[in-house]
């Protein structure tokens, strides 16, 4: 009989960590008895003694997990892992408490054992040691949000999300984030203040596990060496083979500088000995971080730091690990180590400046050290291309068209150095258009008989098509939905993950890139993604439909601008009537007219900085405590927007959440683009593109 009623142990394991099973089974047995236990596994193997169930490791993971699933009959499972090493006694009354509790709250899906990763402080109710892995009014953001760790689930609710999420390989990530969020799984951790491990991890004293025993297939007594050690003696386990992490770290004493005393030979070959050594643990380090163990790491570089052979590669490579935890300070600090230990590598300096041009006030620095590097080397491409976008940023035009023009000159073929200098032209384009609004700006709209008559007089060609009557049937039938736009410069930014778009408004970070991959991954009914021209960039479209997949909600990034932008201002003004409309845009922005040319009555506006607006993505997603079921929110904050309408959208379903960009600025801002200008004689302003202009 089980000890606990509805409870079983789900371990996931393969052949190739055969020769750590007996550990882990006697660790089972030893700590946590007499529990009903299913392994699965690539093949049978009689060295497993417990249930045993097959996949094929050649097959989708996702989808063999889930059909292993469906044989357990318990309506929990405790998910495993063949190197959680329990080495402590488990508390079964509390595990029971926590099962009591899952079965009453419908809301909650999973209880993690322990703490690790990026977690809330919000504690569930008034349990002192339970809390939200995310807020609940919050959509999961984290790409450990769902993790590989001793937890208990809902067997159903588990099924649910690895069948959302579909992963081909093992492991975890944004994917499983984003099926989170799809399917609303909401869940809690244990914590009551245990010793952390590492840079993630922390102990539990209700479940005393390793996490994990094995890390780059080696025994993991670098974090876990008093628990390990132990468990290696009582099993006789022969270490040999495997190796263990601890030792790579070790064997750097060897790079320590040998005292003038010692012998000619054995110096040499003392010396050899070292960069071996340290050539073969900064590898080691690559490689974790290759696979996203950046904790073990960060662990392996900081030892290097004493190395004379890597020490200035360490310090750079753990100032972009630091990076991607928001420790600013140990980022900058190990990039200035790292242009101080070896000042003549430009991919180091180029780290300094690039940390640098991220911080408020820190342009100024980051151009010093971009221009240094140009001074070594007049021809660096990266480096021309990034003070071309640093114009941008500063809008100066003229002076990024000199940068992007060099790096034109040293790659003809750059698409970065031709999207930049096309980018320039529009701007000029529209300089042209904006001074000529007295004949066909605002004015128009003023004299020629309202916006009926602006258009009748100042267009003579206008063909709609039928995307736009996508998003106006939906205002039209009072249906709640969201419409994000993935053109050009979203698509430039998931791809590269750096860079300037937004018209030289918007820095991209990684973070950003990331939001805005989740974002266009996102899948709920309504959720309408306007995606960018197959014609005129046949390079991102297919990476956008990609990624997308067969997904119903589609219609294009320009579907509201060049020519159905009349039949939208025409038109949406009639649907908004009698709708309480939320403005969220740019501080340049006069809502105002918007209501005294086209009759759209804005009740609520919020404005916020122009440039880099993600900065301020934390302050601004709390507005959604300002928005009502029925309201539509208007959202033009450049790519934030994007984001903020996907994420809003899936928190508030009954709510409308349109990405709108720029389609007003001719009436917020007197600003004309080329998109806003119609057909003249039967060709668009910019160009003419028949799929989408």
């Amino acid at each position: 009989m089980s000890a606990i009623d509805n409870l079983r142990i789900f371990t996931y394991t393969h052949t190739n960590c055969k020769d750590i099973w007996t550990a882990y089974f006697g660790q089972i047995k030893k700590y946590f008895p007499d529990l009903n236990h299913t392994v699965i596994c690539n093949a049978y193997d009689q060295d497993i003694s417990v249930d045993m169930l097959l996949y094929d490791d050649k097959n989708n993971y996702c989808q063999e997990y889930v059909k292993c699933l469906k044989n357990i009959d318990e309506e929990f499972i405790l998910y495993m892992q063949e190197d959680f090493y329990l080495y402590g006694d488990v508390k079964t009354k509390k595990i029971k408490e926590y099962l009591k509790l899952l079965k009453n709250d419908k809301g909650l899906s999973f209880i993690r054992l322990l703490k690790c990763g990026k977690v809330s402080n919000i504690p569930y109710r008034n349990i002192s040691s339970l809390f939200f892995i995310t807020p609940p009014d919050q959509i999961h953001k984290s790409d450990n949000a769902f993790s590989m760790q001793p937890t208990i689930w809902k067997k159903s609710d588990l099924i649910d999300l690895y069948e959302e999420c579909n992963r081909e390989k093992f492991g975890e990530g944004l994917d499983f984030t984003q099926a989170m969020n799809s399917r609303k799984i909401i869940g809690l951790y244990h914590y009551e203040g245990e010793k952390k491990r590492g840079l993630m991890h922390y102990d539990s004293n209700v479940f005393p596990c390793i996490c994990t025993a094995i890390v780059r297939k080696k025994w993991n007594t670098l974090e876990y060496s008093s628990e390990l050690s132990k468990i290696i003696k009582d099993y006789q386990i022969d270490t040999s083979d495997r190796g263990e992490l601890k030792h790579a770290l070790e064997g750097l004493e060897l790079r320590r500088p040998k005292s003038q005393s010692q012998g000619g030979k054995e110096c040499e070959i003392a010396r050899n000995s070292s960069e071996d050594q340290a050539h073969q643990c900064y590898e080691d380090a690559q490689a974790l971080i290759r696979d996203g163990q950046n904790e073990q790491a960060i662990k392996m570089l900081l030892a290097l730091l004493e190395s004379q052979h890597y020490a200035a590669a360490a310090h750079n490579d753990l100032g972009v690990l630091y990076g991607t935890v928001g420790n600013k300070e140990k980022e900058l600090s190990h990039f200035e180590m790292a242009v101080k230990i070896d000042p003549g590598n430009m991919d180091f300096k180029r780290n300094l400046g690039n940390f640098f041009l991220r911080q408020p006030n820190g342009i100024e620095k980051a151009m010093r050290i971009y221009l240094e590097i140009l001074g070594a080397d007049p021809k660096d491409l990266q480096t021309l291309l990034t003070l071309g976008q640093v114009c941008m940023l500063l809008n100066k035009p003229n002076d990024a068209k000199i940068f992007f023009e060099k790096a034109a000159e040293v790659e003809p073929w750059n698409l970065d150095a031709c999207e930049g200098l096309e980018n320039i032209n529009k701007i000029r384009l529209e300089e042209e258009l904006t001074s000529e609004r007295d004949k066909s700006g605002i004015a128009a709209f003023q004299k020629k008989g309202g916006l009926d008559g602006a258009f009748r007089n100042n267009y003579s060609a206008w063909e709609s098509n039928d995307e736009v009557h996508k998003i106006l049937n939906l205002l039209k039938e009072n249906t709640p939905f969201a419409y994000s736009r993935f053109n050009d410069g979203e698509m430039i930014a998931i791809v590269n993950r750096s860079g300037i778009i937004a018209r030289g408004a918007q820095q991209i970070t990684p973070q950003l890139a990331d939001k805005l991959t989740m974002s266009l991954l996102y899948e709920q009914e309504n959720y309408w993604k306007g995606l960018i021209c197959k014609s005129c960039f046949p390079d991102l479209h297919p990476m956008a439909m990609k990624l997308v997949g067969n997904y119903p909600y589609l219609t294009s990034a320009v579907a509201l601008v060049n020519r159905n932008w009349r039949t939208f201002l025409i038109e949406c003004r009639q649907h908004l009537q009698d709708r309480k409309i939320i403005w969220i845009g740019g501080e340049d922005q006069n809502t105002d007219n918007l209501n005294t040319f086209l009759g759209i009555s804005i009740s609520k506006t919020y404005r916020y900085c122009n440039q880099n607006t993600w900065d301020l993505y934390d302050q601004i997603k709390m507005l959604i405590g300002e928005f009502e079921p029925g309201n539509v929110v208007f959202i033009s904050l450049g790519p934030v927007s994007r984001i903020l309408a996907q994420e809003w959208f899936a928190i508030m379903p009954q709510t409308t959440f349109i990405d709108i960009g720029s389609v007003f600025d001719p009436f917020t801002r007197n600003v004309w683009h080329p998109y806003h200008r119609g057909w003249h004689n039967g060709f668009n302003a910019e160009k003419r593109c028949t799929i989408c202009n």
